[in-house]
């Protein structure tokens, strides 16, 4: 689910945050009030939601890189 304009909802924003975190999917879905199974679906089914988890992971893992060198 995203809004009108191809934008992340609040839920999905903020489930994109904790799966960077490295929560599972059953957590995320508890915490953002929906099913593991929707997590799921967002994750693979969700042009939206997989373009903005990725550029999350990348800034992520090149913040990390930075700090440990």
């Amino acid at each position: 689910m995203t809004d009108q304009d191809g934008k992340l909802t609040e839920q999905q924003e903020q489930a994109i945050r904790l799966i960077v975190l490295g929560r599972t999917d059953e957590e995320v879905g508890k915490a953002v009030g929906v099913a593991r199974q929707t997590i799921s679906k967002w994750k693979h089914h969700n042009p939206n939601f997989k373009a903005f988890l990725n550029k999350q992971r990348i800034e992520t893992w090149e913040l990390h890189q930075d700090q440990i060198r």
